[in-house]
């Protein structure tokens, strides 16, 4: 945090916004998914102002730890 904050007033405020939440999450295990092949490609006209372009592509597995305290 930064800030004109002490750390009392810190705790008191991250407590009222955070504690109900449980010390450690219980993660629902996310079934693995297999990509269409060959990739896919939509047109589809919108009735919009400017264009828009759409892109995705496999991600992260979610089994891999990523180091970050607050996902730990």
């Amino acid at each position: 945090m930064v800030g004109d904050v002490d750390a009392d007033t810190l705790g008191k405020l991250l407590d009222k916004t955070f504690g109900g939440l449980p010390a450690k999450a219980s993660l629902t295990p996310v079934a693995d998914v297999e990509a269409a092949k060959p990739p896919q490609r939509a047109f589809i006209p919108l009735d919009v102002p400017q264009t828009v372009v759409t892109f995705g592509g496999p991600g992260i597995r979610a089994t891999i730890r990523i180091s970050w305290p607050p996902m730990s």
